[in-house]
């Protein structure tokens, strides 16, 4: 776990905890590539402009427009 969690949770080691029993906290930072965050931004503006034209739009409406589901309509406003 030491040698492998730096390369994928940039750099940052895992917690190990003992008391009664372990605990072991692994960070996690999850990573887009490329066309990923091409497509992210994508999404965010188009969600914006669904936004912006209706303020009172749901969720559901928004991902039926934007043509992702309601969890990455969450995703992408958090």
């Amino acid at each position: 776990m030491f040698k492998y969690t730096p390369l994928y949770a940039n750099g940052k080691e895992p917690v190990i905890e003992e008391q009664d029993v372990y605990r072991i906290e692994i960070p996690y930072i999850p990573t887009l590539q490329g066309s990923d965050i091409d497509t992210t931004q994508k999404t965010t503006q188009k969600i914006l402009e669904q936004i912006k034209l209706n303020p009172y739009i749901s969720r559901e409406e928004v991902a039926e427009v934007c043509g992702v589901t309601t969890d990455g309509i969450k995703y992408n406003i958090r």
